[in-house]
C-alpha cells in the first residue's frame, strides 16, 4: 500500500475539523443569537442595494448572509428562497430572538427575510417604502403582518435545549427515587412523546441525507468515450452546528467495467449548503481491472478516494428536501505490486463523474 503524503494530510486536517465539536446550553445558545442580532444592528442604515454584501449597500438576504458568516461564523445560503429552504420552519409561537422571519412581498413566493428580535420586531433590508436601507420594523404593522409568512431556525434553539436539559434532570431524579426506596422493585418506565421527537428532529444540530448516483467518464487508457461505470448509493450524516461542517458517509460502488463492488468510507467538510468536500478509505470486493483492458491492479485502501460535491437549492417534498447533485471523484489504484500506475491508467480507472439525486432529511 503506497501512503501519498499529500492525500493522508488532506484527510489528518478532515479529522481535526470533525473533532471539533462544542456541548452547547441554553446560556451559549442564547449567547450566540444575542451576539447577531447585536452585531446586525450595526447595519442599521445601510442604503439598499440589490446583490450589495457591505455597508455601502445591502439586500435582506445579503443582510442575513454577512451578519451571520462575520458575528457567529455560520455560513448561510445566499438567497431568501435557498434561506427557506435551509432553515428549519417552526410554529410561530415557537419563534425566539434570533430566528428568521419570511415575508411574501412579490406575487405568491417568498422574496423577503429578517432577523427576528423579540416582542415583534425584526431587522431587515427594505428595498421600497417610506423608510429604505437596513431598518427595524414591527410584525404587527399592517403591511408586514399581511405579508407575513411565518418563522425558521438556523440556530440550536435555547427553549429546546432547556427543556431537554429539565427532561433529563427529572429522568435521573426519577431513577434516584426508584433506587433509594427498599421496598419498589420496579422501575418507572421512560416517557417518549412523539412531539418531544419531533422537537428534537427540528432543533438537533445534525442533518441527514441519502444519495443514489449514475457513475461515468469519458476515457479509457486507451480511447475516449462515454464510459458508464455503475451505480453508487450513500448515506450521510453531519453536524450543522459548526461553519464547516463535518461530516461522515458510508457508500456504496458497483464498478461491472472493473468487475468490483466498492465501499468507500468518507469523512466529509461541508463550507456551504451547495458544496461538499470528503476523502477517506476505500474497501475493495472482487479482483480489480482496467476498464477496456485484462489488466489486473489493486485497490488502495488508504489513501482511497478524495472528492468533491455539488448540489442544487433543496426542492421540499413534505418531511424531506430532493436536490440534484454531482460529484467529481477520484479513487486511487496501484499496480499488483503497490507500485505506482502510468499516469492514463491511472486517471482512466479512479476519475469519476458521478451525477444523482440527494434526498435531504428536512423536518
Amino acid at each position: 500500500m503506497i501512503f501519498h503524503k499529500r492525500e493522508l494530510s488532506v484527510v489528518l486536517l478532515l479529522l481535526i475539523a470533525a473533532a471539533a465539536f462544542s456541548q452547547e446550553t441554553p446560556q451559549t445558545a442564547m449567547e450566540v443569537r444575542e451576539k447577531w442580532i447585536i452585531y446586525s444592528k450595526q447595519f442599521i442604515g445601510t442604503p439598499y442595494k440589490y446583490g450589495g454584501l457591505s455597508k455601502e449597500g445591502i439586500d435582506c438576504s445579503g443582510l442575513i448572509y454577512v451578519t451571520a458568516t462575520e458575528a457567529i461564523g455560520l455560513q448561510l445560503p445566499r438567497t431568501v428562497t435557498a434561506l427557506y429552504s435551509f432553515a428549519r420552519i417552526i410554529p410561530d409561537s415557537k419563534k425566539e430572538p434570533g430566528d428568521l422571519v419570511f415575508f411574501k412581498t412579490v406575487d405568491a413566493r417568498v422574496s423577503h427575510v429578517g432577523i427576528y428580535m423579540g416582542k415583534n420586531q425584526f431587522i431587515h433590508a427594505v428595498s421600497d417604502g417610506p423608510n429604505t436601507g437596513v431598518i427595524v420594523s414591527s410584525l404587527l404593522e399592517n403591511y408586514w403582518k399581511n405579508a407575513y409568512v411565518g418563522a425558521g431556525q438556523v440556530l440550536s434553539s435555547p427553549a429546546y435545549i432547556a427543556e431537554k436539559e429539565a427532561e433529563e434532570q427529572k429522568a435521573k431524579a426519577i431513577e434516584a427515587r426508584s433506587q433509594g426506596s427498599a421496598s419498589d422493585t420496579t422501575t418507572a418506565p421512560k416517557k417518549t412523546s412523539g412531539s418531544s421527537f419531533q422537537s428534537f428532529l427540528a432543533s438537533a444540530p445534525f442533518q441527514f441525507d441519502a444519495s443514489a448516483s449514475m457513475n461515468w467518464n469519458f476515457f479509457t487508457s486507451e480511447e475516449f468515450y462515454w464510459n458508464i461505470r455503475g451505480g453508487s448509493l450513500q448515506i450521510h450524516g453531519m453536524y450543522t452546528g459548526l461553519k464547516i461542517r463535518p461530516g461522515f458517509a458510508v457508500e456504496v460502488r458497483i464498478d461491472p467495467k472493473m468487475g468490483i463492488v466498492q465501499i468507500p468510507l468518507h469523512i466529509t467538510l461541508s463550507p456551504s449548503d451547495y458544496m461538499r468536500v470528503y476523502a477517506g478509505p476505500v474497501f475493495t470486493i472482487g479482483q480489480p481491472h482496467l476498464t477496456g483492458t485484462a489488466k489486473p491492479v489493486d485497490g488502495s485502501i488508504f489513501p482511497g478516494v478524495i472528492g468533491i460535491s455539488w448540489q442544487t437549492p433543496r426542492l421540499k417534498l413534505g418531511p424531506v428536501g430532493l436536490c440534484f447533485v454531482q460529484d467529481i471523484s477520484y479513487t486511487i489504484f496501484n499496480e499488483q505490486d503497490n507500485s505506482a500506475l502510468p499516469f492514463l491508467e491511472a486517471f482512466s480507472s479512479g476519475f469519476l463523474f458521478m451525477t444523482g439525486f440527494r434526498v435531504v432529511l428536512n423536518p
